[in-house]
């Protein structure tokens, strides 16, 4: 049985970075982890929060796409 499945993930310059972290850390430790996790940066966000995400995409550069949009449109 094939349990291919991806996350996108919204992310806010109000977003916690603790639960950021969280977040992340629980759909990676899943039995079965995801194929592809998505993560579409909404404005600009502050330094502890792009650390994150890029130490995420560092770690798993095979999973984790991101999408840095300049202004904040709203997800």
């Amino acid at each position: 049985m094939d349990h291919k499945y991806s996350v996108l993930m919204g992310l806010y310059h109000k977003d916690s970075p603790e639960f950021l972290k969280i977040a992340i850390d629980s759909m990676m430790n899943q039995t079965i982890p995801p194929e592809e996790y998505m993560i579409a940066v909404d404005g600009p966000i502050g330094d502890e929060l792009r650390s994150i995400v890029e130490d995420y995409k560092g770690r798993y550069p095979e999973v984790f796409t991101v999408h840095y949009h300049p202004e904040n449109r709203g997800v």
